[in-house]
Formats: C-alpha cells, sequence, structure tokens
C-alpha cells in the first residue's frame, strides 16, 4: 500500500507540473517558501494522496484542474474498492473464527448436558472432551494449511520452516545436512495431524508413507505377538 502512494504521489507531482503552466494547479494553494523544497512537495502529494485513498479527503489540498480531478477520481474509486475488499476479507475471516469457536463451545456444553443427564462415566466423558478438542486442533491446522496454499512457494517454504523450527532444531538429521533449501523443502510438505488417545496411527504390515515428527503427547509401541504388551514409549521433540 506504501508502494502505490508513493508511485501515486510522484504521478500527482508530474500531472501538476506539467499543467500549472496553462491552467490552474494544486501547487498554488501550497506556500511558495515552502514549495521551493521538492521534498515537501513530495510529502504533500503524498499526504494528498493517502487522504483521498483512505477516503479522510481533509480538503485542505484539492485538484485544481480536470486531470488532476481525473486523477483524483481515480484515486477515489480504488480506495473504496481496496478498503472495501480488505473490511470484506477481514469480516469474513473473524465471522469464520467466531463460528468455529461457538461450534465447538456448543459441543462441549452439550458433553456436559449429557454427562449430568445420562451419569456419563468420567473416563468416558474426559476421552470424548479430548477428541473434540483434537478435532478443532485439527480445523486450526487445516486452515493455516488453506491460508498457506495462497502465498507464492518461496514464502510459503519459509513459513513452514519457522512453524516447524522449534521440531527441526531437534532433529540430528537436518543439523547434519545443514542445507536451509532441502529442509523448507520437507517443512513444506508436512501435514498437521492430530490424533487422540488409544487412536492407533500405524498397524503392523500397513504401508509406509511417511514418518512423523511428535510434538505433543506420548506414543506407545504395542506388540500384538506378545498379548499387546507395550515395550515402547516415545516423547514428543
Amino acid at each position: 500500500m506504501a508502494l502505490y502512494v508513493h508511485i501515486s504521489a510522484c504521478i500527482f507531482l508530474i500531472i501538476a507540473n506539467l499543467t500549472s503552466e496553462s491552467m490552474p494547479s494544486w501547487l498554488e494553494s501550497v506556500d511558495k517558501d515552502y514549495a521551493s523544497d521538492p521534498t515537501n512537495m513530495y510529502i504533500v502529494a503524498f499526504y494528498f494522496v493517502g487522504t483521498t485513498i483512505t477516503t479522510v479527503g481533509y480538503g485542505d489540498f484539492s485538484p485544481s484542474n480536470s486531470y488532476e480531478r481525473m486523477f483524483g477520481l481515480m484515486l477515489m474509486i480504488i480506495g473504496i474498492s481496496a478498503f472495501g475488499y480488505m473490511s470484506g476479507t477481514l469480516s469474513s475471516i473473524l465471522s469464520n473464527y467466531d463460528t468455529s469457536a461457538a461450534e465447538n463451545m456448543e459441543r462441549l456444553l452439550l458433553l456436559n448436558n449429557f454427562r449430568q443427564k445420562y451419569d456419563i462415566p468420567d473416563e468416558l466423558y474426559a476421552e470424548v472432551r479430548t477428541t473434540i478438542k483434537a478435532v478443532d486442533s485439527q480445523q486450526e491446522l487445516e486452515e493455516r494449511d488453506r491460508f498457506l496454499d495462497g502465498l507464492p512457494p518461496i514464502q510459503r517454504n519459509e513459513l513452514m520452516l519457522h512453524f516447524h523450527e522449534k521440531e527441526f532444531s531437534k532433529f540430528p538429521f537436518f543439523h547434519s545436512v545443514g542445507d536451509r533449501t532441502f529442509t523448507s523443502w520437507i517443512a513444506a510438505h508436512l501435514k498437521p495431524k492430530v490424533y487422540t488417545q488409544g487412536q492407533i496411527i500405524y498397524t503392523e504390515g500397513d504401508e509406509i508413507d511417511g514418518f512423523y515428527f511428535l510434538t505433543k503427547g506420548v506414543v506407545a509401541f504395542n506388540l500384538q505377538s506378545l498379548s499387546g504388551m507395550i515395550f515402547a514409549v516415545v516423547d514428543p521433540l
């Protein structure tokens, strides 16, 4: 936005300089001593463009000929369109966030009501509550991925690298590689997964289609051949 205002301010100055000899110009409304400095004139033009685009329009500086008025009209149209779009986008984001939070809160309230009405055991209640929170966390991660999908690949990879910097810093393999480009490429292909307590991630004989970084909770290795005996527990990174 600042770059757009800068370019528009420069164009506004150019229009004034080209037309000031043959017709009235907004330059005449500026004090001559102040106008003798080009920097001051740029500041005035930047100020005029900024107040016009933001639809504030104080009126202390205004176009004085047809060319300047047409340029001012263009600035107003672009300003209204841009701010309308940004306001709509922000409202949509806040509305989606509020809707998701409200739905999650409603599920938790229903669960509490069912617990009292049907005397749900504490253990089952805790499991269902954990599942509801896990679903909410999964939705939040999916929204983050949808946001990243709209960015250029380089920016998306850099953001993903920062999102997973903590995990990568604790993994010796990435220290030994020492290639930020490779690490950012790996980060861009990571997909968030949320599992609830007791849920099976992998069963012996399943096809291996990736690897996991455990960031929260614990995972146990269970040997079915030994009557389900747990022989290892993995803590998060």
